[in-house]
């Protein structure tokens, strides 16, 4: 009986440590709402319609574009679709401005302008090691998909 019940305690701390693994594994996976992480995010707004985010640590614009892109195809792909066309794109930088109070230069640019705000964001800080310069960049499409013939348009993309 003694067994039983110490076999029982091993496996309950197995597996309270296994769920304590998992949550600190996913703490930095992008969530949009909450302003933290980073990599892949998407949100069907329509039929065949995605608004497509990715994030990364650091200001390299066009590799986030790419990997913005690069989710975009995957999606498409997966809803067995030939094609989609970029109809909105969105960068978004974001930097720290003061440790102190935890304050964030916002820099969205669309294709026609940019706008500068400042917001407060105690959690933003935690993203990076002390040798990081505190910057992201977030690239933001809307994309809509579609099956055979792909238009002929610049911003069309084949999902193969």
């Amino acid at each position: 009986m003694e067994e039983s019940i110490g076999l029982a305690m091993k496996h309950l701390f197995i597996l309270v440590l296994t769920l304590l693994l998992a949550a600190c594994a996913s703490q930095y996976r992008y969530n949009p709402l909450q302003n933290i992480g980073i990599g892949p995010y998407h949100a069907s707004i329509g039929q065949n319609l995605y608004r497509v985010h990715f994030k990364t640590l650091g200001s390299n614009k066009e590799t986030t574009r790419l990997q913005a892109l690069k989710h975009a195809k995957y999606l498409t792909s997966n809803q067995n679709l030939d094609w989609f066309i970029v109809l909105k794109e969105q960068v978004i930088t974001e930097q720290l401005e003061s440790l102190e109070a935890n304050e964030v230069l916002r820099i969205t640019c669309n294709e026609n302008e940019c706008h500068q705000s400042t917001y407060s964001n105690p959690h933003f800080k935690q993203q990076f090691t002390a040798s990081d310069k505190p910057v992201t960049t977030e690239v933001i499409v809307v994309i809509r998909m579609g099956r055979g013939i792909q238009p002929a348009v610049k911003k069309s993309y084949s999902a193969y």
